[in-house]
């Protein structure tokens, strides 16, 4: 059996809250889970996330130049695969509602 992970980038010291470590895992703890967009490079996003059995991810802090942050993934999906709007409300932290309602 392989183990996947997946690196995301993150600056904790962004003004606004979008790239923070912190206040993601500050929703973490209130809710039981966050969501955590990862943006895509691709001028075409898929539709489907196609690396399902990730199960763990880890965080590169672009401050400290260091990958200092391990999460536990027990969802991960492309925003088109998630069809239950309840989960927008539950697990996307309030300062992003507007950016994932317009995407």
């Amino acid at each position: 059996m392989t183990k996947k992970a997946i690196l995301l980038a993150a600056n904790p010291l962004m003004e606004d809250v979008f790239g923070n470590i912190f206040a993601h895992a500050m929703h973490l703890a209130r809710h039981g889970g966050v969501f955590w967009e990862m943006g895509s490079t691709a001028s075409h996003p898929s539709v489907k996330f196609q690396h399902k059995d990730v199960n763990c991810g880890y965080f590169y802090n672009t401050v400290s130049g260091m990958i200092d942050h391990w999460f536990k993934a027990t969802f991960i999906r492309a925003f088109p695969e998630i069809e239950d709007p309840e989960l927008y409300h539950v697990f996307v932290p309030e300062w992003r509602q507007e950016y994932f309602n317009s995407s």
